[in-house]
């Protein structure tokens, strides 16, 4: 085990306005005219396709949209019912 120096301690990165994004994404997505979307995200918002997918459909539930989420290996899509 190693250590070092440091001048100060890191603030902390909190991304708790994430939630916010969904239900941004998920309502503009139930406005728009498309019948699919592919949802694409990176490593900094979510550690797992698996976990975007959850978030999606957590939101969905929550703003009562009337759409799914459909995982094909690393791509999300949003589908309208």
């Amino acid at each position: 085990m190693k250590v070092r120096a440091v001048k100060s301690i890191p603030e902390v990165q909190y991304h708790g306005s994430e939630k916010n994004n969904i239900m941004k994404l998920l309502d503009k997505f139930s406005k728009s005219k498309a019948k699919y979307w592919e949802v694409i995200y990176t490593e900094d918002e979510y550690a797992s396709v698996h976990n975007l997918c959850e978030s999606l459909r957590d939101g969905i539930v929550a703003g009562q949209f009337s759409m799914k989420v459909h995982r094909r290996g690393t791509a999300v899509y949003l589908a309208k019912k």
